[in-house]
């Protein structure tokens, strides 16, 4: 299932969140990422990248344990 407010009006469960910082800046990046959405499977993000993609949006997709996430830029 995923979560996050940008893709479906669900907040991500605080047992997911603690795998991921709220905000966060990536090595090679000179901007800062939030946390727009996390789900349990590869598919799934693929999904929510497609989505959250509007062509000119920075983003990055991160795996911890079994939790999959996709930041975006700002």
């Amino acid at each position: 299932m995923v979560f996050g407010l940008n893709f479906n009006g669900t907040q991500i469960p605080a047992n997911a969140k603690r795998h991921f910082a709220e905000r966060r800046k990536f090595n090679g990046h000179n901007s800062w990422f939030l946390l727009a959405g996390v789900c349990e499977n590869k598919a799934e993000q693929n999904a929510m990248v497609v989505t959250a993609n509007n062509g000119k949006r920075k983003m990055v997709t991160v795996t911890k344990n079994k939790w999959y996430a996709v930041y975006v830029g700002y």
